[in-house]
């Protein structure tokens, strides 16, 4: 693991403001991010399962490349304060039967049934720091990666909402009829317990885990800011083509993993 430095020439205007550099970031990958967001805004309804099955899908691959990437370059010290999503997605492709293909283009016996088939190419090839790097590429990644945890708050609190305004679907039949309910879909009313299955921390449907780990409380960018003081001013630009790199490698899992979300 590299060392986390902050040389004394580093001192004074020369240091990295972290709330700075992540409106830079956020500027340099407006774009693609956007775009991200516009293709998966449908999963903020829970009756668009093949879209958020897709989201999912999409979301491991691109995890799984980038984690793996971000391991050896990013100090323990650093990576003590960020959380690493893939065992959680790896949970909820599990909990809803998903058969994406393996995002390395091989297959993975570790990872069992879900990751049986290898993807047409590895996406491994269409990150293009592969191999290479150091803290501004990986200040770059962390910020994508973390930075997702903010939308994954925002998706799982609005999927409440659209459950709760809608209520659990009871099966007509006799039963229903009896309880009340007329026509093949009668609306229940919300309980105590759907309403705390939205926080952090309480259980919920199954295929979420990913969404309420990323949603627990905490600073998200404790890893990103954590490794600022350490980049110079002139480093900006490789933490840019990082971060765009990795919005880059999210987009381009999208079009694979449509097919193999069910």
């Amino acid at each position: 693991m590299p060392e986390l430095a902050c040389p004394s020439s580093l001192e004074g205007s020369a240091r990295t403001d972290p709330a700075s550099l992540r409106q830079h970031l956020s500027a340099a990958t407006g774009g693609v991010h956007r775009a991200l967001d516009a293709r998966y805004a449908g999963i903020v309804d829970p009756a668009d399962r093949r879209l958020y099955h897709a989201f999912l899908v999409m979301t491991h691959a691109s995890h799984t490349v980038l984690e793996a990437w971000l391991a050896p370059h990013l100090p323990d010290a650093v990576a003590a304060l960020r959380p690493v999503l893939t065992q959680a997605l790896e949970a909820d492709i599990a909990a809803l039967g998903l058969h994406p293909r393996s995002p390395l283009g091989t297959r993975d016996p570790q990872s069992g049934p879900p990751f049986a088939e290898p993807m047409p190419f590895s996406l491994d090839g269409a990150f293009p720091l592969n191999g290479k790097g150091g803290l501004p590429e990986a200040a770059g990644v962390v910020y994508v990666l973390d930075g997702s945890r903010l939308g994954a708050r925002m998706i799982l609190t609005q999927r409440r909402r659209r459950e709760e305004e809608r209520g659990p679907r009871l099966p007509d039949g006799p039963m229903a009829r009896e309880a009340g309910g007329a026509g093949p879909t009668r609306q229940a009313e919300p309980t105590e317990e759907t309403r705390r299955a939205g926080k952090p921390g309480r259980a919920g449907n199954p295929g979420e885990a990913y969404l309420r780990a990323a949603a627990r409380p905490g600073p998200v960018f404790a890893a990103f800011d954590a490794l600022c003081p350490a980049l110079r001013p002139g480093d900006h630009a490789r933490t840019s083509a990082a971060a765009q790199a990795a919005f880059k490698l999210f987009e381009r899992a999208c079009p694979l993993t449509l097919d193999v979300a069910s």
